[in-house]
């Protein structure tokens, strides 16, 4: 014992080391905390963008026997967000690892409880809407983000098994024109017959979505036609005369049943 006390003065002679003074400690240990808290607070919008990305795709269609559900999830899931999460996940973990009593706890817990805060302040982003305002702004402002986040858009491109979305350019009788979100113009039909659970009549810049069928070379006949918005659990637009299943009434039908 006593030759390794010598031994280790004699280094400190030698290479002149000289205690650290208490301050260099304490910013080290605060710094280590702000980026930790940076880290959680991005990781918190990536998780918060999981949310919106994943629970504003239509579900329901999922369960539809012509659609290939779980494939087209694979398709369309957010990998880019999900790979975020996990970069600011790990990273935070690191960090952690650096202040004053990092050290104490397992890599397991740490990995844990981040990942608990995370999804906690990530639920609390898409509760409050924020996800969604979040992804329309970098949509609108990075074009490489939009094509690496369009996953609704790519839910809704899938005409030769019935399901397409875009925008309304152009109105018709019990139609209208429509251009998809890869640029393709679509002529779409639908009758009396067909289930709307958006306003009419319908108006020029409408974006929409639709399951029905492929008739033809950009031809589309809608079976049902669904605003891009959902309205939320439970919510549909009700109309006077409107009965269970059929779509409200419009001028465009006022005029064939007169």
């Amino acid at each position: 014992m006593s030759n390794l006390v010598e031994d280790t003065l004699e280094k400190i002679k030698k290479e002149h080391i000289t205690p650290r003074p208490k301050w260099q400690f304490l910013v080290r240990n605060y710094l280590a905390w702000s980026i930790c808290l940076i880290l959680i607070f991005f990781g918190a919008i990536a998780t918060g963008l999981i949310f919106y990305l994943t629970l504003d795709l239509d579900w329901d269609i999922f369960l539809s026997p012509n659609h290939p559900g779980i494939q087209t999830f694979f398709k369309i899931a957010p990998y880019f967000w999900f790979s975020i999460f996990l970069v600011f996940l790990f990273l935070s973990f690191f960090v952690f690892k650096k202040t004053k009593k990092g050290y104490r706890y397992s890599g397991f817990l740490i990995l844990v409880i981040s990942s608990l805060l995370f999804l906690f302040l990530g639920f609390l982003i898409h509760f409050f809407n924020a996800g969604k305002q979040i992804h329309g702004l970098m949509s609108e402002n990075i074009p490489q983000y939009g094509k690496l986040n369009n996953l609704k858009e790519r839910e809704w491109s899938e005409p030769e098994i019935g399901f397409l979305g875009g925008e309304i350019i152009k109105l018709k009788d019990l139609g209208f024109d429509l251009k998809d979100f890869e640029g393709e113009n679509w002529m779409i039909n639908y009758d009396l017959n067909t289930v709307i659970k958006c306003e009419m009549p319908f108006e020029i810049k409408d974006v929409v979505k639709m399951i029905g069928i492929k008739t033809g070379e950009n031809n589309f006949k809608a079976n049902e036609i669904r605003p891009w918005e959902k309205l939320g659990p439970g919510l549909k637009r009700k109309f006077p005369g409107q009965k269970n299943g059929d779509h409200p009434p419009c001028e465009t039908c006022q005029k064939i049943d007169d």
